[in-house]
């Protein structure tokens, strides 16, 4: 602004006008802005009884926090990869709010009262709180219990093939939706491992039951004569609804395909 003036004094003076402004309706403290993505700034405004976060824009108010106390500083982070923003506040009772968006996530007591706050990285300590008094006093805090510094290594040092993975996961996917659309049931692997079946058929064949008088025209094919099929299920634990199909090959028939058993604690045949 100081150089915008003209050194010149014969020259007509220029008015400097400012390309946005936004009325946030108190006194500010303090401003910063941050980067929340690559085509996105978020502009933070620190008042006297609000929070406020704008667009990169100017123009657009993305959310604002009514403080129930007085501030005095605040600093504004993004945590990488997950894009967060999170907002550090000082209150005027020595007390450190950490803010995501507008909900507070975590609170703790200071022992002197900072008229600055930062966020910064040491070697194997990362996300240091440093506050400075008035006095000059700095302190470099950090939340929770006391941090290792061990850094345990990695468990898998092989590195993912992540583009293998996202085609696997395509392809599976789509066979999910397959079986969905032509009605196939997946098998529970549990019940298949409590459920024990076993088949005997019979290698005689016995004369067939007459039920009614339409079976002249079946004797004419020749078949007046049928194979016993047994069929024995157990299991160690208690099934309902258990569905058991027969499917033959030609020239059998099975008279009835399909048994429904609604509670699996006696002998089928």
């Amino acid at each position: 602004m100081a150089e915008f003036g003209s050194k010149d004094r014969s020259e007509e003076p220029k008015n400097l006008e400012p390309d946005w402004s936004y009325n946030v309706g108190e006194a500010v403290l303090d401003i910063d802005a941050v980067t929340l993505s690559s085509f996105e700034v978020g502009i933070l405004i620190l008042g006297e009884k609000n929070l406020f976060c704008l667009k990169d824009n100017c123009v657009t108010l993305k959310y604002a926090k009514r403080l129930e106390y007085k501030a005095l500083c605040f600093q504004a982070y993004v945590i990488e990869p997950d894009g967060k923003l999170m907002v550090l506040v000082i209150a005027d009772t020595n007390t450190l709010m950490i803010y995501e968006g507008t909900t507070l996530k975590w609170s703790a007591q200071l022992p002197l009262t900072p008229v600055s706050v930062t966020r910064a990285h040491f070697q194997h300590l990362d996300g240091v709180i440093v506050v400075l008094s008035e006095e000059g006093q700095l302190e470099a805090c950090y939340l929770g219990s006391e941090p290792s510094l061990f850094i345990a290594p990695p468990l898998h040092r092989r590195g993912y093939d992540y583009v293998a993975a996202e085609d696997e996961l395509m392809e599976l996917r789509k066979s999910a939706k397959r079986n969905k659309a032509s009605g196939v049931q997946l098998s529970d692997v549990n019940m298949d491992a409590e459920l024990i079946m076993s088949v005997t058929v019979s290698t005689d064949l016995e004369p067939r039951l007459r039920g009614n008088q339409d079976d002249s025209k079946d004797d004419a094919e020749g078949r007046n004569s049928m194979c016993r099929i047994t069929i024995e299920l157990s299991t160690y634990t208690t099934l309902r609804d258990v569905q058991v199909c027969v499917d033959v090959s030609k020239p059998f028939v099975v008279e009835k395909d399909c048994h429904v058993i609604t509670n699996l604690c006696k002998l089928v045949t």
